[in-house]
């Protein structure tokens, strides 16, 4: 794989609950994180290979990470699954349009496939639009899982935008990686027309 194709998504309304995906079964909760210890940040990013999706962060040292998760505008969910950390999500409130993107969101990969991922996304969904934004945006790139692009169309989001770039030296994968990435994970190839995407349902926010 030597090509990075980063797909971006949107959404400008709160979307329609109607028909949610199936609950995750067992023990679990999301809790927002105050005060989180760089070391902790550190490890969440590594069990759900989050720097894969935002590699402009994997030189920060933990001075700047520190700096970034003391921003009041940045917030961090966790999401633990029998009292054991299974994932994370992160809003980031800090663009002037009141836009608020969805910076990352993963999980630890014990728990991919048990229903954890979209019920994940519609939380954090369902939390950044109580501030009203302008709009959300998020994007996932074609070292993420297979199913991130569904997710997030299943999840109301909509493409508006693909970059393609060459791959960075420091997400080269190795070979065990090539084979559980194998294919595109459903995001779009060369020369896909992006008008033939359609976004999940949008409406009124959930009462």
């Amino acid at each position: 794989m030597t090509e990075l194709v980063v797909t971006y998504f949107e959404m400008t309304s709160p979307p329609d609950r109607h028909g949610r995906g199936k609950l995750p079964s067992g023990q679990y909760a999301l809790l927002r994180a105050w005060n989180m210890p760089v070391h902790f940040y550190r490890y969440l990013h590594a069990g759900a290979r989050a720097n894969l999706l935002r590699p402009e962060r994997l030189g920060l040292d933990d001075e700047a990470i520190g700096q970034i998760l003391a921003d009041e505008k940045i917030e961090i969910f966790v999401l633990y699954v029998a009292g054991v950390p299974a994932g994370f999500a992160e809003l980031d409130r800090r663009a002037e349009d009141d836009s608020i993107e969805i910076a990352y969101h993963g999980l630890m990969p014990e728990y991919v496939g048990r229903s954890f991922r979209g019920f994940l996304l519609d939380q954090v969904v369902d939390i950044a639009w109580s501030y009203h934004p302008t709009r959300l945006w998020a994007r996932c790139s074609n070292l993420d899982h297979p199913k991130a692009m569904q997710t997030y169309q299943r999840g109301g989001f909509g493409v508006f935008r693909q970059e393609r770039s060459p791959m960075p030296a420091d997400l080269a994968l190795t070979g065990s990686d090539r084979g559980r990435n194998a294919g595109t994970g459903g995001l779009l190839t060369e020369g896909t027309d992006l008008s033939n995407i359609v976004p999940g349902p949008v409406g009124e926010a959930p009462t």
